[in-house]
């Protein structure tokens, strides 16, 4: 693959693969408006999705400025100066017996690591992916330093 190519396989017949500089802010704008299509003609539009994927394209290219690409840092700063729709907060929330449930199911099919990650969603507020980040960042941690 060449250089200074973005693969994104989640996403490929949208993005592609583009030269970081050949990308412009209407690429962005363009990716917005495919990734929030609805998946069936009757569906509702993917906001929250393409959402998403604005703000990993930021990550992405934040962490690349950060390790000095040039190109990283342009895109970064084209993509400060865009504002994308995002969906309304979900309404709906987990109740103490759902969380119970899915508790006692997980320690019964052998995943007790999945019952203490929704003990700790749950009891802390916090949500998935702060908890599933976390433990990836300390596990590759314990890794490194072992």
């Amino acid at each position: 693959m060449e250089s200074n190519v973005v693969p994104d396989p989640l996403t490929d017949h949208i993005l592609g693969e583009r030269r970081l500089t050949r990308i412009t802010g209407l690429d962005f704008l363009r990716w917005y408006k495919e990734l929030r299509k609805p998946k069936t003609p009757s569906g509702a539009e993917r906001v929250r999705r393409a959402h998403g994927v604005m703000v990993m394209l930021r990550t992405l290219f934040s962490y690349g400025a950060l390790l000095g690409s040039p190109e990283t840092r342009r895109l970064r700063d084209i993509l400060g100066e865009l504002r994308f729709a995002d969906a309304p907060p979900r309404e709906q929330r987990i109740t103490f017996e759902q969380v119970s449930a899915f508790i006692h199911k997980a320690h019964e099919l052998g995943y007790p690591e999945m019952a203490l990650a929704q003990a700790l969603q749950f009891e802390g507020t916090l949500r998935q992916w702060v908890l599933v980040g976390t433990a990836c960042v300390v596990q590759t941690l314990a890794f490194v330093f072992r």
